[in-house]
């Protein structure tokens, strides 16, 4: 998993039923993107974002910046530069 996240350059959507195990590979994806960022603080992690809390009240960029601020405590000028 961490092989497919590195070369969609950091940027995975995952889709699929409910059960066929999502939260599972995310999960572990998380795991080996953390083992990694340990040993080399230059590396990617992941984040997560639940769409269905995003609403067309705000562009889709201004709610992930928001979202980066809210969830995961990251200024809103890193959440807009990255």
């Amino acid at each position: 998993m961490l092989e497919l996240f590195d070369q969609a350059s950091g940027s995975l959507f995952i889709l699929g039923e409910p059960g066929t195990g999502k939260t599972t590979m995310l999960l572990e994806l998380g795991r080996q993107a953390i083992e990694r960022a340990q040993e080399d603080f230059t590396q990617p992690i992941p984040v997560v974002f639940n769409l269905s809390s995003w609403t067309t009240n705000m562009s889709i960029a201004d709610w992930l910046v928001e979202e980066l601020r809210s969830k995961y405590y990251v200024s809103s000028r890193i959440g807009r530069h990255g």
